[in-house]
């Protein structure tokens, strides 16, 4: 076409076929040509430049042009900001909106829809509303799109009352319409009115897309939910649900949220087509349940199938990993795939080692991440207070300012947390004076962070200073202030916390609630414990099985054994927790009979025993020496593999030792895959108890050759076996290597022991030396066990002076006057004996 002058519309035509990188090649071209020719100041062929740039992504060479045409119309600026709002420019956009005025140029409705997107995008509800103003004004919402535009704008500027009066008045509406509120609502939690919604659409003739189904199924969040998904299953199941990928996820995720991890299954089993997203949900699936195993197996299903993993896999994938080898292995995997430099991998790949309490690993980690940001940033000061000291955690708190990284509300929530482990009551008033200089102190979480940083640390005037600086009480620090003041002891301030909110209207949460009521263990809190137990009856509360626990709890460690019978009676639901702290309330009262009853009902009624359960059940079999019943608990203790748990092949131990049963205790410990320092001391103790010294003593040495390095308990339980027995030389050999042990040093128990020891074998002189030499300041114990071994060995006047000393120490010991007369009494002399009456009366 040499020589030939193109018209207009022809090359607006050839601007519109030039679209992608090879379409825009020849586009630039012809933008050259355009320059030097007639066409330049032509408003059309300019809209059609900046549109073909638009449409190729080159939104920085649209925006160029933009700003050299000299002439510019309503589509011009509609292409224009309709670039800036896709390149999330959207203060540009906003701004140019008020620069078509000042060209005289009439927005249009197209002008609206972008300039309302730019609004939502970055949440400015007062200028959405102008705009909103401005299309009643023009009469631009008849315009449907315009309508949608408006509610998606409401929706995600938090004005859900905004949303619903826009969506009732509007004229005309499509399946996009209903879409946009059911989001709305979706977003806000309002998961009722989404399924309503939804009901509603289809009752008035509009057919539902994918994006309906998906909104809906969003909705269906929990267990009381499965109906409505299986109902919603079954309406599009005869088409698209086994063959529509993007609906077979959802179908997976609702599924997955409402408990019914085989029907998600089966939903996963039965599609033909399959993506990386979906795989992730069903992964994800089985992690949320628990089902760790089949989580991993699924990973590696998907991998024979080709699929290549994406970075969101292995982010679901991590929490299914607990110990150091396995995170080893998947952090393996994530190098062939090389996404360990992936900042979100990374991060939960550091969250992993944390967990397993690697903290050399967790730096390896964190060094290799690209672009770390807060969150990295956060993962690793987490990570630090957990498993190292304050001052590691402040440094890598200045390595996060030195990399230009801005702290956020959770990177002081996890300096709180360092500073409540490591108990440093001076980095505590450095992280407050930070937060404050930050403006960060409004916010409840932060606030909540900071009062239980100085509860922990034992300064609570600080804690009710940050409390009572700010009126706008809520329940999050409320509930701050409530447990600091009752891990303290200080329940009745607790009390006056809880009054408060009541007073303020704040309804308090079960954690609330749960917080308070461990304040009130003890006989003297009593009262204020059911006056709050009166409190949550016939409230929201009344029926949560973990409030419920707490104040059986309650009723059994103060020995209310009959409010707490009645409080489980009443409950409309019990769990093994439940049944345990019961039978806790039982065995309290010492009523281990009726302990062993409730145990055969729980057993009656399915319900699985746990740890717990067990190692109250043993406890209760221990305190009231029911052998039998004993041995029937460690039948069903292995039936249900707890052999692996040490704590209670511990309690069974000192169960069969106080019931008699020395040969069970050897056994139980012999058969124990693995044992600690209280295995030990306990087998120990039975020796000592029965009187077996010698097998005590073996069993001492054998630790010794065993690598096991004994305890202040170890010794003290030794030399009472040996002083039991008559092991004078044995005993006195043990206690002198409690002075060569590097772990401890001898303790007033250890030479009360010894004391005992000689006395036994008659060597009243020695063991009064070596409570005097060894002890700073004996106690009336230790004088008590010098004066009843003289009675034994008829030393009557050592025997009197040892008792009349310990009288001096505590006076009113009716018991140690009882001593005294025995001793005297001893002696036949009369006038002694009257003197210590005087004394008594």
């Amino acid at each position: 076409m040499e020589g030939f002058v193109p018209s207009e519309p022809t090359l607006m035509g050839i601007l519109s076929a030039c679209t992608g990188v090879c379409g825009l090649v020849h586009a630039m071209r012809l933008h050259a040509c355009i320059i030097v020719s007639e066409f330049f100041l032509d408003v059309g062929v300019g809209n059609a430049l900046i549109s073909m740039y638009y449409k190729s992504e080159s939104l920085g060479s649209a925006v160029g042009y933009f700003a050299a045409m000299m002439s510019h119309n309503a589509v011009t600026f509609n292409t224009v900001i309709a670039v800036l709002v896709r390149d999330s420019r959207n203060e540009e956009a906003l701004a140019l909106f008020q620069r078509m005025f000042l060209h005289a140029v009439c927005p249009t409705s197209v002008t609206f829809i972008s300039i309302l997107s730019s609004c939502a995008a970055i949440t400015r509800l007062n200028i959405g509303k102008q705009m909103h103003a401005v299309c009643v004004y023009n009469e631009f919402l008849s315009d449907i799109a315009l309508g949608n535009t408006l509610l998606n704008m409401y929706g995600k500027c938090d004005s859900l009352s905004d949303a619903e009066r826009l969506f009732w008045t509007m004229p005309s509406r499509e399946v996009v319409t209903w879409n946009c509120m059911m989001t709305s609502y979706v977003q806000h939690k309002r998961h009722e009115d989404a399924l309503q919604l939804f009901q509603h659409m289809e009752s008035v003739g509009t057919l539902p897309n994918n994006a309906s189904f998906t909104n809906v199924l969003s909705a269906c969040t929990n267990k009381t939910s499965l109906p409505d998904v299986k109902r919603l299953h079954v309406r599009v199941v005869g088409d698209r649900s086994h063959t529509d990928v993007v609906l077979g996820t959802a179908f997976v995720n609702m599924y997955s949220r409402c408990g019914s991890l085989e029907l998600a299954n089966k939903v996963f089993r039965n599609m033909c087509s399959s993506d990386v997203i979906l795989w992730n949900a069903m992964i994800e699936a089985h992690v949320k349940a628990g089902r760790n195993m089949e989580a991993i197996e699924l990973f590696s299903e998907m991998q024979a199938t080709g699929l290549i993993p994406s970075n969101v896999t292995f982010i679901v994938l991590l929490d299914a990993f607990g110990t150091l080898e396995e995170a080893k292995y998947i952090h393996a995997v994530i190098s062939r795939h090389s996404l360990n430099e992936d900042r979100t991998v990374g991060t939960g790949l550091l969250n992993l080692y944390s967990k397993c309490c690697s903290l050399e690993d967790v730096y390896n980690v964190f060094d290799n991440i690209r672009q770390r940001d807060t969150v990295s940033w956060n993962a690793l000061i987490a990570a630090i207070s957990r498993h190292s000291s304050i001052k590691d955690a402040f440094c890598s708190y200045q390595m996060m300012l030195y990399e230009g990284i801005m702290p956020n509300c959770i990177s002081f929530i996890n300096l709180c947390d360092a500073c409540k482990i490591n108990n440093a009551s001076k980095e505590a008033l450095w992280i407050h004076a930070l937060i404050l200089a930050c403006g960060l102190e409004k916010d409840f979480y932060v606030r909540k962070s900071i009062i239980a940083m100085y509860g922990k640390v034992g300064n609570l005037e600080q804690a009710q200073g940050v409390f009572g600086e700010f009126h706008d009480h809520d329940e999050i620090t409320s509930n701050a202030m409530i447990t600091t003041f009752s891990l303290s002891g200080k329940s009745i301030e607790a009390m006056s916390i809880f009054r408060q909110m009541q007073i303020e209207g704040i309804l308090p949460g079960r954690f609330t609630l749960i917080d308070l009521i461990c304040g009130f263990v003890g006989a003297e809190m009593l009262p204020e414990g059911r006056r709050l137990h009166a409190t949550i009856y016939n409230g929201i509360h009344e029926d949560d099985l973990t409030v419920i626990n707490t104040l059986l709890n309650m009723y059994g460690k103060t020995g209310m054994l009959e409010e707490a019978r009645k409080l489980f009676q009443r409950a409309n639901k019990q769990d093994s927790y439940t049944w345990s702290v019961m039978l806790g309330a039982y065995a309290q009262c010492d009523e281990g009979k009726d302990a062993i009853l409730i145990f055969r009902r729980m057993l009656i009624e399915a319900i699985l025993p746990d740890r717990v359960t067990y190692v109250s059940m043993v406890s209760v079999c221990a305190s009231q020496t029911l052998l039998v019943d004993g041995k029937q608990l460690h039948v069903s203790i292995l039936e249900n593999a707890f052999n692996s748990d040490v704590n209670l092949m511990n309690a069974l131990i000192n169960m069969y030792g106080k019931c008699g049963s020395i040969e069970e205790a050897s056994k139980v410990f012999n058969g124990m895959q693995t044992s600690n320092i209280v295995s030990w001391n306990a087998l120990i103790s039975v020796y000592a108890l029965h009187g077996k010294g010698k097998e005590a003593l073996q069993l001492y040495h054998k630790m010794s050759k065993d690598n096991v390095v004994p305890d202040s308990v170890t010794f003290s339980t030794v030399l009472s076996a040996c002083s039991h027995s008559g092991l004078l030389k044995e005993g006195l050999e043990c206690f002198i290597s409690t002075g060569k042990s590097c772990t401890f040093k001898p303790t007033s128990e250890h030479v009360t022991c010894v004391v005992d020891l000689l006395c036994r074998a008659g060597l009243l002189e020695e063991g009064e030396k070596v409570m005097k030499t060894l002890l700073m300041q004996p106690t009336s114990v230790s004088w008590t066990i010098l004066s009843a071994f003289c009675k034994m060995h008829s030393d009557k006047d050592r025997g009197e002076q040892f008792a009349r000393n310990a009288l001096d120490m505590e006076p009113e010991n009716s018991s140690l006057y009882v001593l005294l007369s025995n001793v005297i009494a001893f002696t036949t002399c009369s006038e002694k004996l009257l003197e210590i009456k005087k004394l008594e009366s």
